[in-house]
């Protein structure tokens, strides 16, 4: 296993792993699966997250989950605040009062090449993958120039 700087492990707060200068996979399932247009609402809310103490590197919200590859940019940025309030905007602009995410997220530091390229791949299938989807150009999934 790779040796991270100031690797630390946390309960009840994701990500769990945390170190500096790494990058993580996360993955949330949703509580129902989410309409078409719920997921537009979803992944634009995401995204608009992007650039404030991390990076995606790649993005998807399929119905039954979500899914991101991200760098972590700022020590001070807490990952799990801005997925907590990416779901309470969603809610409020679907007026919703349901939780949308399961408790807790997987995550995961990423180890190594191989590792980050299986997620990425993933994530890019992951429309493919989901039973919930017919539109062979889904739209709600961004992967960053920075990947190749």
């Amino acid at each position: 296993m790779a040796r991270w700087q100031n690797f630390a492990i946390w309960k009840g707060r994701f990500p769990h792993w945390r170190a500096d200068g790494v990058e993580y996979y996360v993955s949330f399932p949703h509580r129902r699966p989410l309409s078409e247009p719920e997921c537009g609402v979803l992944f634009a809310t995401l995204m608009r997250l992007h650039g404030r103490g991390f990076t995606y590197l790649a993005l998807v919200t399929v119905p039954e989950k979500s899914e991101m590859v991200i760098a972590v940019d700022r020590e001070d940025t807490e990952l799990n605040d801005l997925i907590i309030k990416a779901q309470k905007r969603f809610l409020k602009a679907r007026k919703l009062e349901e939780r949308l995410f399961f408790a807790e997220p997987y995550d995961r530091i990423i180890r190594d090449e191989t590792e980050r390229e299986t997620f990425l791949e993933g994530i890019l299938q992951a429309p493919e993958a989901s039973p919930n989807i017919e539109d062979e150009d889904w739209l709600y999934i961004y992967v960053s120039a920075e990947t190749d």
